[in-house]
């Protein structure tokens, strides 16, 4: 409990101080709940040095246990972000292990196996939030992008996508990916982009996305569904063109389409079997859980349309963990409450068995009559609303996410109100905060104590060993 008030307590100093760093700025305008916001075009590298010179660093080692999958929380705000709530995104930290330099002891770490919502300001939040390594910050972020598989977008609403192509390209310069399969020594050179079992290839990231998202993505990037040709200087054209089609460049990689990233549809990816190498690709991947065996983590992802927007997504996620337990979390993006998002999640854990683990459902607005009819006509969900949806979904938790900026509270008074109301009813919640890191396997039980403790810090009063007693 004491690790837990401290950790909290540097989140909230990191909070302030970054509040600091906007203020300064005097160019801070709350969301007008248009679901809109920035371009996403200001550089990280910006943001990261305006942090820094503020005194917000990325955190020390947070002791989070590397045997147990954890979700971090990199922004919980609605349309454009605020000095309290960064714009929508969510990373899924996954147990493995590597082999220490110099030794043949396992050592057991986590991998950032995906993010779910890109929103403005996705890259400092990760550079902040993610559990430092034993580098320079600047190396650190660049591993952990190196380790991404799969991008996750719920709709087109920039506050959930505006920084994707920043992204794309920062796992792009982190780390060189092949879009075919080099370890198996094939001699075909196909560009098959499925390995097979065993392999230890690392391709471009699945971007997962509405057909506005990826189009916008591939202007951004001046990409044809991710792929960049190499353009030669005027003073070689002619050379490269007459190389690249002889004979002697086959299987030549500098005259192969280099990818940034695969792109699919959320629909797409559901079932088209023009996706099925995409699907293989990601459920197959594979991660050490020991230094003589591997898993399978990512066992399956289900993307259900909900009422929002056009092209609007909700998100089920099978993870499978290293003891052959398997924990599904859904995630609802920005909805109204949804009888098909319930029946799609029981549907799905019950052809398995077992139940949604943890749920994520935004909460807009408050519970009062501006609210509800906010709620109605912006189509969004609010605190009670998501509630009732857990209760239906027979959830073993929830997660309230995606605030109005209009509270001034953290976590919003009606959020706090039905934390400690739908406790005592057997349903498990909590009030997300920037930066928060769960321990997804254990959430049910210390989710009233992770509230807890985010009311109090935020409010002042500090937990202490005496009154944990």
């Amino acid at each position: 409990v004491s690790a837990l008030s401290a950790f909290y307590q540097g989140k909230y100093n990191s909070m302030e101080s970054a509040k600091a760093v906007l203020c300064d700025d005097n160019e801070i305008a709350l969301e007008d709940d248009s679901d809109g916001c920035g371009d996403g075009s200001d550089a990280f590298d910006n943001d990261r040095r305006a942090v820094e010179s503020h005194g917000v660093e990325s955190p020390a080692e947070q002791q989070l246990n590397p045997r147990k999958p954890h979700l971090i929380v990199l922004g919980t705000g609605c349309a454009s972000p605020s000095p309290l709530r960064g714009s929508s995104g969510y990373a899924l930290l996954l147990p493995t292990v590597e082999e220490a330099s110099g030794s043949k002891t396992p050592t057991h770490c986590l991998n950032l196996a995906g993010l779910v919502e890109c929103g403005e300001g996705c890259l400092t939040t990760l550079h902040r939030h993610l559990p430092s390594l034993k580098s320079s910050d600047s190396k650190a972020l660049d591993v952990w992008l190196s380790q991404v598989r799969f991008i996750w977008i719920s709709h087109a609403h920039l506050d959930h996508y505006s920084e994707l192509p920043l992204v794309v390209e920062a796992i792009a310069r982190a780390s060189d990916r092949n879009d075919s399969c080099t370890c198996m020594q094939r001699s075909d050179h196909s560009r098959n982009p499925y390995c097979m079992p065993g392999c230890s290839c690392m391709f471009p990231p699945i971007v997962i996305a509405p057909p506005k998202v990826l189009r916008y993505l591939d202007t951004f990037l001046a990409r044809n569904k991710g792929k960049r040709s190499h353009k030669p200087s005027n003073t070689h054209i002619s050379r490269k063109r007459s190389h690249c089609q002889s004979s002697e460049s086959i299987g030549n990689d500098d005259c192969r389409p280099k990818r940034l990233y695969y792109g699919v549809s959320n629909q797409d990816f559901n079932n088209s079997p023009f996706a099925s190498s995409l699907r293989r690709m990601l459920f197959d991947a594979e991660l050490p859980s020991s230094l003589t065996s591997r898993y399978r983590p990512l066992a399956s992802l289900q993307s259900i349309p909900v009422t929002h927007c056009p092209q609007a997504f909700a998100l089920l996620l099978g993870v499978m963990i290293p003891d052959n337990r398997l924990f599904h979390l859904c995630y609802s993006g920005d909805t109204r409450p949804s009888q098909a998002l319930v029946q799609s999640c029981k549907h799905a854990v019950q052809s398995r068995g077992g139940q949604i683990d943890l749920l994520i459902h935004e909460t807009t607005f408050d519970d009062d009559d501006e609210g509800k009819q906010n709620a109605i006509s912006k189509r969004h969900s609010t605190v009670l609303e998501a509630v009732e949806i857990a209760m239906q979904m027979n959830a073993k938790c929830c997660l309230f996410t995606h605030f109005s900026q209009r509270y001034s509270s953290l976590p919003p008074e009606s959020a706090a109100k039905a934390s400690e109301g739908t406790t005592k009813n057997l349903l498990s919640v909590c009030s997300a905060v920037d930066g928060m890191s769960i321990p997804i396997l254990d959430a049910e039980a210390i989710f009233p104590l992770l509230n807890d403790c985010s009311q109090r810090i935020t409010s002042g009063k500090i937990l202490n060993d005496e009154e944990v007693e």
